[in-house]
């Protein structure tokens, strides 16, 4: 029987869940002015395997190769006029009900618990702030809370490489870390 290459794999470290966090949220100007240093860490992280940090690499070479502007507007269009690819993960198990609301002030206690305050406007159950929560705990406590995501995870890898996104590389990275394998992905090629 064939190993899995998965769990031999290094614990993610917190840098990797916050590195992880920053290339999933809304590329500000900050972001963008840092992907040097984010190049740097993927570099260094030996916790990820080897795939996910050459996906890692292409995306932050898609985000080095585009207008601020552009990856905004792609931004907004991916991620916030649709279900399939919210990054709001009780938006995919509650939609619009009543228990969203509950399992969003359940989360937010126990972002609090752990010393982390949201930032203005972002909700408890967006991707990048669950990440930055993570990174805050114990790497196995870390990796059994990502895995809990696992199939809304998968589920949206799988509508972003659908539509041929630099954005399912990190998905497909946060994937390998609890053991899946990402969706295939063909991405479109570099313009002239």
């Amino acid at each position: 029987m064939l190993t899995d290459v998965f769990s031999r794999a290094a614990a993610p470290s917190p840098a990797t869940f916050s590195l992880l966090s920053a290339l999933l949220d809304y590329p500000e100007a900050a972001l963008l002015a840092a992907v040097p240093e984010a190049r740097r860490r993927v570099a260094e992280d030996r916790s990820l395997p080897r795939d996910s940090r050459a996906d890692l690499e292409r995306f932050l070479d898609y985000l080095a190769a585009r207008e601020p502007l552009t990856l905004q507007e792609n931004y907004v269009a991916l991620f916030d006029r649709g279900r399939a690819t919210s990054l709001h993960l009780f938006e995919h198990v509650h939609g619009e009900s009543r228990d969203r609301g509950q399992a969003m002030v359940d989360l937010l206690q126990m972002y609090e618990r752990h010393g982390l305050r949201l930032q203005a406007g972002h909700l408890p159950d967006y991707l990048p702030v669950f990440l930055e929560y993570l990174s805050r705990l114990p790497a196995s406590d870390a990796v059994a809370l990502l895995a809990e995501t696992g199939e809304i995870l998968q589920s949206i890898a799988a509508q972003l490489a659908q539509r041929r996104s630099h954005y399912a590389l990190p998905l497909g990275a946060l994937l390998r870390i609890i053991g899946q394998r990402p969706p295939a992905l063909t991405l479109p090629e570099p313009s002239a």
